[in-house]
């Protein structure tokens, strides 16, 4: 009996160590994005590989070339053929041995790192210079919501790289710094994505349906004393999808309000509607090839990774678009980003470096997960309202800005009693219903401008507006009603 357990011990050994030289332990794969960030920090990394080659019989994949940050100038970009986690990978063949290599340049010194995640458990190799490994472990767990044989390899730095068969890489210290004094450890932050299915997507960036609205602010951000504003307000009217695009049209319409600048602001306070128009936006669906991005007209470029950079020629000096992280930060403001660029332009004071510029050169654009461009220079995005899967509406900001913008329903006569007329210290209001959660009065003056809000509790049918405080004048007052047309009246206050 002692001999049969021995011989079933031994067996299972054998099993064992063939199943593990069966397991596809592929790194990274092409065609894949994978993303990854430091435990408890918002900003996503992301790379891919983008071309293949062969060195002698090994087979090489290049990561995606970057920009990256200097290190003691933060401000300023060098640009490296070294991603996350080195230049390139090198299969040896006949093994599932895996090289990863970083390059020299101005930012990096040379690094190998052999990982061998098929290797028995427990056994040990020369990784890297004077660094040894060995495999700790290989177990079956879940991550990120997939059941995944995962391979844990010790460095003699006492760093720790996870492997996972289906997920590939799963941790592993950034530029692949072998200090664990010095290095930034990286995890996946999620599984590798197809293109269709990452946060660069056209159709996730700009996620719209019918009937859904946005509204821009713009104004100059370094005058020291803001003069004038100007509010934009878009509402999608179609939505069609083909193979390769997806369309929008849509209805928009501006006002600008203020003076005329100076410091100090100049001229009398006026307020300019813009007539209404529509326009069309399409977006491309099919995937960027190689390293050039995806271009949109007005917006820049879509399908940069990480540190990704492409020449631009829409500012003057020329320049390149800059990739930044993309974040996971939330935000109950309008303009959360999810995918952000920077324009850099060449640094004449250090040869080879890149920069953000200065005062008006400085120009970042952001877009939001479904909510389009949220930031782009000098306009942010400060309201939206869009239709949920479920039929309800996700409203962000208010729309009380944009009050006289693409009215969305005709105001009717006032069909409620408002008196007296004119009124010098308050009017009362005998509104033609009971009020519904929601219900606003609004004061207006007579340029349109709200000077006062006044919400009405659900039930309530009279309202007093108080006017003793305000000049003498016509003012407008409005009824706005939860699915119900803008009741609206004239009144004249007298001292």
């Amino acid at each position: 009996m002692r001999y049969f357990y021995s011989l079933l011990f031994f067996f299972s050994l054998y099993i064992s160590s063939q199943q593990a030289l069966a397991q596809n332990w592929r790194l990274f794969r092409p065609g894949l994005i994978y993303s990854y960030q430091v435990a408890g920090k918002p900003e996503v990394y992301t790379l891919r590989l983008d071309s293949a080659f062969m060195i002698g019989a090994d087979s090489v994949y290049r990561f995606n070339r970057i920009m990256r940050p200097d290190r003691f100038s933060p401000e300023l970009y060098h640009k490296s053929d070294n991603n996350l986690f080195g230049a390139q990978l090198r299969f040896v063949p006949g093994s599932q041995e895996v090289v990863l290599e970083a390059l020299a340049d101005a930012l990096q010194t040379p690094v190998q790192l052999l990982l061998r995640p098929a290797a028995a458990v427990g056994s040990t190799w020369q990784a890297s210079a004077g660094v040894t490994a060995v495999l700790s472990s290989r177990t079956q767990r879940s991550v990120h919501g997939v059941e995944d044989m995962v391979a844990t390899v010790l460095l003699s730095t006492g760093q720790q790289v996870l492997i996972g068969e289906k997920l590939g890489f799963l941790q592993a210290p950034q530029w692949l710094t072998l200090d664990a004094a010095t290095a930034v450890n990286l995890q996946a932050a999620r599984g590798p994505v197809t293109w269709a299915e990452s946060e660069y997507y056209p159709a996730r960036l700009f996620n719209f349906q019918p009937g859904d609205e946005v509204g821009y602010e713009t104004y100059d951000r370094l005058a020291q004393l803001v003069c004038t504003r100007t509010l934009t307000l878009r509402r999608i009217r179609t939505r069609a999808q083909t193979a390769d695009s997806l369309i929008y049209t849509f209805t928009e319409q501006a006002q600008t309000r203020g003076f005329q600048p100076g410091n100090p602001c100049s001229g009398s306070y006026a307020e300019t509607l813009q007539p209404t128009h529509t326009g069309r936006l399409a977006l491309p669906l099919r995937a960027p090839v190689g390293r050039s991005p995806i271009y949109l007209p007005g917006y820049g470029p879509i399908g940069l990774l990480t540190g990704g950079y492409a020449f631009s020629s829409e500012n003057t000096p020329a320049s390149y678009t800059l990739e930044l992280p993309a974040t996971t930060t939330t935000s109950t403001g309008c303009a959360s980003a999810a995918v952000r660029h920077v324009w850099l332009y060449p640094n004449t004071r250090t040869q080879g470096t890149y920069y953000t510029g200065l005062d008006y050169l400085v120009r970042q654009q952001n877009y939001g997960n479904g909510q389009g461009d949220v930031f782009d220079y000098d306009t942010e995005l400060v309201y939206s309202r869009r239709k949920q899967p479920d039929g309800s509406y996700q409203t962000c900001g208010s729309r009380l800005s944009f009050y006289v913008l693409l009215p969305a329903r005709t105001a009717r006569a006032a069909t409620f009693i408002s008196y007296p007329n004119p009124a010098t210290d308050q009017i009362t209001l005998h509104l033609p219903a009971a009020a519904t959660v929601g219900t606003n009065v609004y004061l207006l003056d007579g340029l349109g401008r709200i000077v006062d809000i006044q919400p009405v509790a659900a039930g309530n049918a009279t309202v007093l507006v108080p006017l003793k405080i305000l000049p003498a004048g016509v003012y407008t007052v409005e009824v706005h009603m939860p699915q119900a047309a803008v009741y609206r009246a004239r009144v004249q206050h007298i001292q």
